[in-house]
């Protein structure tokens, strides 16, 4: 049986994450959207209080996935098996596009980051080793979808939608598109980042 983890709670009310949310703001019409790195930051101290240092993990940014090239992961959180230092989430995050009337979200190309984010995945199993299972997540502006890569369940080397019931996924298009400002959508993204919590702490990220 795994062992439980305590849930770490919400964080959206603490005041670095409200500072952090109110930088990932969509631009009005005619004016420069935010700099990608405000969403990197949002993600990079959102992970890192569900997967801490107390519990023998570390968030970075512009990390090395590849053994011989020079792709770096915008944001990933680390932790150690088998006395080795992996990557166990990548979240390859873009700035807002640069019109964003209500609905954009449905008109981006989410194929394009949720192939940048695989690759990434892919290439830092075959660098450290599939020990695992890891996560990714894509983050445009103030959006976010989440997936998984299994260590053993096949496809191998897939993103397959993260819904915290690992086996029991949707089809690959299916994983929702969440909104890092809307309330009922934080209900989820809790949800999603507790099971992941509960997984990759216990070690039970293995299937």
């Amino acid at each position: 049986m795994a062992q439980q983890i305590p849930p770490a709670g919400p964080c959206w009310a603490m005041p670095l994450h409200q500072m952090n949310l109110g930088r990932v703001q969509a631009a009005a019409a005619g004016n420069d959207q935010p700099y990608q790195e405000v969403v990197d930051h949002f993600w990079l101290n959102f992970l890192i209080h569900y997967l801490p240092q107390a519990w023998d993990c570390g968030g970075e940014r512009e990390s090395f996935t590849h053994a011989r090239g020079r792709q770096q992961a915008n944001v990933v959180v680390t932790n150690i098996r088998q006395q080795t230092h992996h990557h166990v989430v990548i979240v390859e995050a873009k700035r807002f596009p640069t019109n964003t009337p209500p609905g954009w979200e449905n008109d981006y190309d989410w194929n394009h980051v949720q192939r940048i984010v695989m690759d990434h995945l892919q290439a830092s199993r075959r660098m450290l080793g599939r020990v695992q299972t890891t996560y990714g997540i894509v983050a445009v502006g103030d959006r976010c979808r989440f997936f998984y890569m299994p260590r053993n369940c096949p496809p191998r080397g897939v993103l397959i939608p993260w819904n915290g019931n690992p086996g029991n996924n949707p089809v690959l298009n299916a994983a929702p598109i969440l909104s890092i400002h809307d309330a009922n959508d934080r209900v989820t993204i809790e949800r999603l980042m507790e099971e992941m919590r509960q997984d990759i702490l216990s070690g039970n990220n293995t299937y």
